[in-house]
């Protein structure tokens, strides 16, 4: 997969074992050519922002109490929001089709006066987007999954589109000294002992 970003030309690699041509869902584009090609050949697909995630929705960007924050959604530790971090959407409280159980990732857009800015899109959401792919195998189907099917477009886009800047703006990194070691003690204790 690769997309761009202001900041880079980005390439994601994953590696789709035992692709069901019956059962899995795939673009049709993208179906049609890997449908005629053998061992060893390549195709590459382009598509358009909206065609493998959801295009960009500007009611998922939006304003929320700083206390709809979860702040102590990881027990024994307190999450502060950061600009342009990602979360996960469970430690949202109060927001329509939200559960805590959700651990898609929202990015937090903006933090001021007491209400945060999220963004609920997809990070790839106004991206063109090209898939290539290279047959390494071709082989009978010898398992039955049972009913299983997989959602290529689905798998190959939980990830990318996070390492963006949202909207050019930096990333809230180094707030609050992060590499801030949490045991001062000296280095000399822990290696005084052979490990």
């Amino acid at each position: 997969m690769k997309w761009n970003s202001a900041e880079a030309i980005h390439t994601e690699e994953y590696e789709a074992d035992n692709v069901n041509f019956w059962r899995d869902c795939l673009p049709k584009e993208l179906y049609d050519k890997l449908g005629s090609k053998s061992v060893g050949q390549t195709v590459q697909v382009d598509f358009t922002p909206g065609s493998i995630v959801p295009v960009n929705d500007l009611q998922k960007t939006f304003e929320i109490k700083d206390a709809q924050f979860n702040r102590r959604f990881i027990p024994d530790k307190e999450i502060q929001p950061r600009m342009g971090r990602f979360y996960p959407k469970g430690l949202l409280k109060g927001v329509a089709g939200v559960f805590p159980q959700n651990l898609q990732p929202f990015r937090c857009v903006g933090v001021e006066n007491g209400h945060l800015k999220v963004d609920l899109n997809h990070p790839l959401a106004n991206n063109p987007i090209q898939i290539g792919a290279v047959i390494k195998e071709i082989r009978p189907k010898s398992v039955e999954r049972g009913g299983r099917c997989n959602d290529w477009m689905e798998i190959l886009a939980d990830g990318p589109g996070m390492q963006a800047r949202w909207e050019g703006r930096p990333t809230d990194f180094l707030s609050e000294n992060p590499f801030q070691r949490l045991d001062v003690s000296s280095d000399l204790l822990y290696y005084q002992k052979p490990r």
